[in-house]
């Protein structure tokens, strides 16, 4: 071995100081059978002198003693190995460089306690290489895993020109999982005019644990901002254990909006038994439809023993009013009508009605004349709950047409 010790810096002189061996005499490292003189070898500036150790060789420095190199260049490393002087260290602008311009790249190998990089100033990590995976950070192992933790500045991707992806094969629901595991930690997503895309083949849930009106809050909060929500056939479906409310501030007519603007679309409500209510209405609730068809705004009570009812406040001054062009039809046909016509015979004429009921407010004219004419009425010992009711006139011989309509 060639033992450098107790020196400051790595050199031999030769010359005429005492103990220094002569600069002409051949200095020959053991087993390598080469020799040199040692000027010639270890002269200050001598690039081309070189220092051979063979195989099984070793150079030790002792404690506290360096070796210095010249600076170097990325083209021409000042640390290098034989049969490959590009690849090694070199030192430029008060950095460090580590080069490897071959296809082999660099290869840095850590023990279970990790590999760490410190540093006081900005890690820049870069490559020039125009691929998909130029720069690639990958915790090859079945159970391995990839954690990023920040300051409190957090986590900033930032100059980015094409997309950011993030992808996994694995074949679970927490597949991707974003969580600000903190107890007042939350996650925050900020898009340019293109907007935010969430595609998926299968479901997208949205889960929040906190016991809040505003568990979870989807805004639109531009001046002209709006929330669409689209949906396949399959279409859009909304389940709460608690209330659903949908509420805007929006000063105009239409400040919500159901609109069904397919050719064949309609806009369905269903409730649980406990109906529908529109409370706390200080405007008008208007039902418009621009449908030309008689049916164009349905109430239907499509139970057997369904009904509508319409109920207005006290004043007999306003109550229900139909406008000018308004028809109000009644179903006569079936055994439940409410409205109809019948004829006297001998005076009297028993209606059949499911309809009628005990606090009924039966209504009936004369449609035509027949025989002797007499008033007509309505005896209330003659109705039947759910069955009929009895048409008279005070005349025996009045065999007249009446009309009679079913208020309940």
């Amino acid at each position: 071995m060639l033992f450098i010790n107790n020196m400051s810096n790595f050199g031999i002189r030769c010359g005429a100081k005492a103990k220094s061996p002569p600069c002409n005499e051949a200095f020959v490292l053991p087993g390598s059978g080469l020799s040199q003189t040692l000027a010639q070898t270890l002269q200050t500036g001598n690039t081309t002198a070189d220092i051979f150790v063979p195989g099984g060789r070793s150079i030790v420095i002792s404690t506290n003693n360096r070796i210095f190199l010249s600076a170097g260049t990325q083209a021409a490393p000042s640390l290098t190995f034989n049969g490959d002087n590009a690849t090694g260290l070199y030192r430029a602008a008060g950095l460090f460089g580590i080069t490897a311009p071959g296809v082999s790249g660099i290869d840095m190998d850590a023990g279970t306690a990790g590999f760490d990089i410190d540093s006081t100033g900005q890690f820049n990590v870069s490559s020039t290489l125009a691929a998909a995976n130029a720069i690639r950070i990958g915790a090859d192992n079945v159970d391995g895993g990839i954690n990023f933790i920040a300051g409190t500045t957090g986590i900033n991707t930032t100059g980015v020109t094409g997309q950011i992806n993030w992808v996994t094969s694995q074949a679970a629901a927490s597949a991707i999982l974003m969580d600000a595991s903190d107890a007042a930690g939350g996650i925050r997503m900020i898009s340019g005019t293109g907007g935010l895309d969430v595609d998926s083949t299968g479901t997208i849930n949205i889960n929040s644990a906190l016991s809040a009106a505003n568990a979870i809050v989807i805004d639109a909060s531009g001046v002209a901002g709006e929330l669409v929500l689209g949906a396949g056939t399959g279409g859009l479906d909304i389940d709460t254990t608690g209330g659903f409310n949908v509420s805007t501030t929006l000063g105009a007519a239409n400040a919500i909006r159901l609109g069904a603007t397919g050719a064949g679309g309609g806009v369905t409500f269903i409730d649980g038994g406990a109906g529908i209510t529109s409370n706390g209405i200080v405007g008008r609730i208007n039902f418009g439809s621009a449908q030309a068809s008689a049916s164009a705004i349905l109430l239907g009570a499509l139970d057997a023993a369904g009904g509508v009812t319409i109920n207005t406040g006290t004043d007999i001054t306003t109550g229900l009013t139909l406008g000018d062009g308004v028809k109000l039809i009644a179903d006569s046909a079936g055994g439940n009508a409410i409205v109809g016509t019948a004829t006297l015979v001998a005076g009297t004429v028993t209606v059949a009605t499911t309809a009628v009921t005990a606090n009924s407010r039966i209504q009936v004219t004369r449609a035509d004349t027949g025989g002797t004419l007499g008033f007509l009425n309505v005896p209330v010992a003659a109705l039947v709950v759910g069955v009929s009711f009895d048409v008279d006139s005070d005349n025996a011989m009045d065999t007249s047409g009446v009309n009679w309509f079913i208020i309940n």
